[in-house]
């Protein structure tokens, strides 16, 4: 990468947690590498260690709309290429559902899109930024729907800048991404999500490659002799999700039958997810309503927060990497709806029961998002449990946590995680360099 000139735009904080705070992308920093972020990143401040920090870009909400009428035709259009978004497209209103399939035929499709790019326009900001940078490669972190990526991706296309997309998490690809224009390079957590995309979004296969993900560092190097466990007691994980699920209702069968596992002083210790949706059911954890479950104390004080205030997503909280690893690693069960939660514990060998019934109250439970794209074959992983209903819960927690550490669980999560000796920040600048 010696002598290119890379700009590197950060349109979210989680990108600043996962790619920022992680260090993932330090290797990038050096003479010819600029950093700017969206208008709407609250932690931004966190760039100005880099040298050549630009400040921030013009992010107008208002171009969301637009775009996201866009993302809508483009995945309805390629749903049958998507389990998960044939069962999302399913699930619309019969009205809606009909109204979008016809907007999504062919000849409409490509009229329609073009009205809406015509109509959006560029980002006026971020393109004479680009035009005057002129970087060798633009990369940006993504979830595959940030209003600033989709911009960004466009006025890369008119300046012919080489563009390497890094995204985030284990299910965008498969679940939320969405590209104007096909970048140059699109670094994903592993085969798996390669295959998604070019499945799905029709990506060209020399075009994707398999970077793993930064956020793992500390879970690589977990060493439980070395690394002290966040609580004096024995403890189950139990990490809910961001989706809507009844936790509760499982926390209090945990409650009640947490004594089968057979460990005097067993705990649950339960981590609400800092930015869970909206429940068709109650939600609140009251602590003293139960006898053996406890919140975990990373998120204690922003859930009560969280209760007290009604909202759901903290305007400035992001956990810190560094916690996870002792968490997971010296639970002796974790218990998750499927999730990012699974590989991490996978990291670590911690066995896994993975909820995958239906709580009968929410239209995307568990035992729906199970069939989802990336989720694929997950069961088969060593240590790896699928809970089918809530009755089973208990014992089958009892089962994973008399299992004890299972040690061929990382090897096994390779195809969704690709991990080598080499830092994911060192992948990622052969790919920079390969574009650029």
């Amino acid at each position: 990468m010696t002598g290119l000139r890379v700009l590197v735009l950060v349109a979210d904080d989680l990108y600043v947690r996962s790619f920022i705070r992680s260090g993932g992308l330090d290797p990038l920093e050096r003479k010819g590498t600029s950093w700017a972020a969206s208008e709407h990143v609250r932690n931004a401040g966190d760039l100005e260690r880099f040298a050549s920090y630009l400040g921030t870009i013009g992010d107008p909400l208002e171009r969301r709309e637009p775009y996201g009428r866009l993302q809508g035709l483009m995945m309805f259009a390629a749903r049958r290429r998507s389990a998960t978004w044939q069962i999302r497209m399913a699930a619309l209103p019969d009205r809606e559902r009909r109204r979008t399939a016809l907007l999504a035929l062919p000849p409409v499709r490509q009229i329609k899109s073009r009205m809406i790019l015509r109509e959006l326009g560029l980002n006026g900001e971020l393109h004479a930024l680009l035009a005057g940078t002129r970087p060798d490669a633009l990369v940006i972190p993504t979830a595959g729907t940030d209003i600033l990526m989709f911009d960004a991706l466009r006025s890369a296309k008119v300046l012919r800048i080489p563009t390497v997309l890094l995204v985030n998490g284990w299910d965008n690809v498969a679940s939320k991404c969405f590209f104007p224009e096909t970048p140059a390079r699109l670094g994903v957590w592993g085969d798996e999500s390669a295959e998604e995309a070019v499945r799905i979004h029709r990506v060209p296969r020399d075009r994707v490659v398999s970077v793993g993900a930064p956020t793992f560092v500390d879970h690589f190097a977990f060493d439980s002799e070395r690394s002290p466990s966040p609580y004096e007691h024995p403890y189950v994980l139990f990490a809910g999700c961001a989706l809507p699920f009844d936790e509760l209702t499982a926390l209090r069968a945990l409650d009640r039958e947490i004594g089968r596992a057979g460990v005097p002083g067993l705990k649950v210790v339960y981590r609400p997810h800092p930015w869970r949706k909206p429940r068709l059911c109650d939600d609140v954890f009251i602590p003293e309503s139960f006898e053996n479950v406890v919140l975990d104390r990373q998120v204690e004080r922003n859930y009560l927060m969280s209760v007290e205030t009604g909202q759901r997503e903290p305007a400035d909280f992001l956990p810190d990497l560094d916690y996870y690893p002792a968490l997971l690693g010296h639970a002796r069960a974790v218990i998750c709806p499927l999730s990012t939660m699974t590989l991490e514990a996978c990291i670590v060998e911690t066995p896994v029961v993975a909820i995958a019934y239906d709580d009968g109250i929410h239209p995307e439970p568990p035992s729906t998002v199970a069939r989802f794209d990336h989720f694929r074959g997950i069961e088969a992983v060593p240590g790896v449990t699928m809970c089918r209903s809530l009755e089973d819960l208990p014992a089958l927690v009892a089962g994973a946590t008399a299992a004890g550490p299972q040690r061929g669980m990382r090897p096994a999560i390779r195809p969704w995680l690709h991990f080598d000796e080499r830092s994911y920040g060192q992948r990622v600048a052969e790919v920079v360099g390969s574009v650029a």
